[in-house]
Parts: structure tokens; C-alpha cells; sequence
């Protein structure tokens, strides 16, 4: 059979058509997020963050997921700041947080705040997305912290000035095999975590003057586990911060 010029024509314009609709980045957008609740969406300087959770925000720890999007496509950026403030007159504080290791196949980073009170129009979650040590955007998104009574919150300040917060959760924290809790440091209003930092768990009841459930170290994120659960019943729990070989001080946990 001939194929007559015009008949070509039309084959090798449809073909090309074909290929470049095959081969474009990304045709369809970024994968639908449908199984997360919605916070917020916010544009700034062409990038739009989305922020996510998979539950009402509480005291304590609450998962936050966001991601990156630009031309209908995600980005990864590599450096990034993430704090949550809490604002009221002339109070200014800061929530620890546990910062993501990445983002996942649909673009999502993951991170954890303890935010330490409840309040309604107080707490704003900031991410500032960074390059070469500038920042190129930040995104700054209010939140409401409802209350969980089961959190349980306390402050020490060392002789350095480190705001050490210790916090807990009534049942959270109470596992099967051991004690969960986070220690984070606070030096204006980022938090870290002090590899060097002990923490020795004394607990007591009515029955029992003193049990120990020994000496713990952090991991990565500032999270301490004994490797003795606590019996059952209600216990006084005292938290021994401990740094060099020298206590730096102790809080007492309810639970």
C-alpha cells in the first residue's frame, strides 16, 4: 500500500504527540492525599506547603505531615527548620519536635510536636525552608491544641541555662516493656537533644519506699525507654537528670 505525504504527515505529528505526553514529568499532578486530615495550604514565593494530621491536634505528641509542591509537582527540599511557637501577651514559648528523616513516596515529610498546653489561636506550627544557610520561604500556620489531661508536662532549668522540658503520658508512656518519655533542651526557641544527657527513673508507692528502673540514654529524637515496666498500680515516678556524672537536677512524674 502507498501512504500518500499528507497521511505521513499526520502519522509522525500524532506519533510525537503520543511521546511527549509519555515522557512528560509528571501528567497526572501529585498523588492525592486522602487519608490524612487537611490543616492548611499556603503559598509563599511560589511553593505551596501542605499540612496535614492524622488526628486533632492535643497535648502531648500529635504527627504533623506536610510536603512541598511547585508546577503541580513535589519538591524535596534538603534543609529545613520546623518549630511550633505558643504566643500569649508577653509569653513566648516553644514546643519540642521531632524532625523528619525524609520525605516519602508521596512527598511527605513526617514530624511530631509535644506541644505543652492546650490553646485555641496560641500555637503556630513555622517551617522555614533553607539554602545555603538562607532561608528561601517560610510558612508560618496557625494550629489549635486541644487539652489531653493525661499529659503530663515539667520544666528544669540547669546551671548553664538549658530549659530541660520532661514529657510524659499517662498511659502512653506506661508500655509493657518499659517507660517511654522525651527530654529535649531549650536555648531560645530550639530544642535539642543531649546525647550526654542520663535520665535515672526512681518510682514509689505506699508499699514499696523506692523501686529502680535504672539509668536510660536518648535516642536521635530525645526519647527515653527503661528496659523495666513499672508494676501495676499508681506510682510516684521522680525523673533524675543526670549529665558528667553529676545530677542536674530532677522532676517528679505522676502516673
Amino acid at each position: 500500500m502507498m501512504i500518500t505525504r499528507p497521511y505521513l504527515f499526520f502519522l509522525v505529528v500524532t506519533t510525537v504527540a503520543i511521546l511527549l505526553t509519555a515522557c512528560s514529568d509528571d501528567p497526572v499532578g501529585p498523588p492525592v492525599v486522602n487519608d490524612l486530615l487537611g490543616v492548611d495550604t499556603l503559598v509563599v514565593n511560589g511553593t505551596t506547603l501542605e499540612l496535614y494530621t492524622d488526628a486533632p491536634l492535643a497535648t502531648g505528641g500529635s504527627v504533623v505531615k506536610f510536603r512541598f509542591l511547585e508546577n503541580n509537582g513535589i519538591v524535596r527540599p534538603a534543609d529545613l527548620r520546623i518549630r511550633a511557637e505558643y504566643r500569649s501577651g508577653n509569653t513566648l514559648q516553644s514546643a519540642p519536635v521531632i524532625l523528619p528523616k525524609g520525605a516519602d513516596d508521596r512527598g511527605l515529610y513526617t514530624s511530631e510536636f509535644f506541644f505543652t498546653r492546650p490553646g485555641e489561636n496560641n500555637w503556630t506550627i513555622i517551617i522555614e525552608r533553607r539554602e545555603a544557610d538562607s532561608i528561601v520561604a517560610t510558612f508560618s500556620i496557625p494550629v489549635v491544641v486541644e487539652n489531653d489531661p493525661l499529659t503530663i508536662v515539667r520544666y528544669l532549668k540547669d546551671a548553664d541555662g538549658t530549659i530541660w522540658t520532661v514529657l510524659a503520658h499517662g498511659t502512653k508512656s506506661r508500655q509493657a516493656t518499659g517507660l517511654s518519655f522525651l527530654v529535649q533542651g531549650r536555648r531560645d526557641l530550639d530544642h535539642v537533644v543531649d546525647a550526654d544527657l542520663s535520665v535515672r527513673i526512681l518510682a514509689t508507692n505506699p508499699s514499696t519506699p523506692q523501686f529502680d528502673l535504672g539509668e536510660c540514654f536518648p535516642d536521635v529524637d530525645g526519647r527515653y525507654r527503661t528496659t523495666t515496666p513499672l508494676p501495676s498500680g499508681t506510682w510516684t515516678v521522680t525523673a533524675v537528670l543526670r549529665k558528667n556524672n553529676a545530677d542536674v537536677g530532677s522532676v517528679v512524674l505522676g502516673m
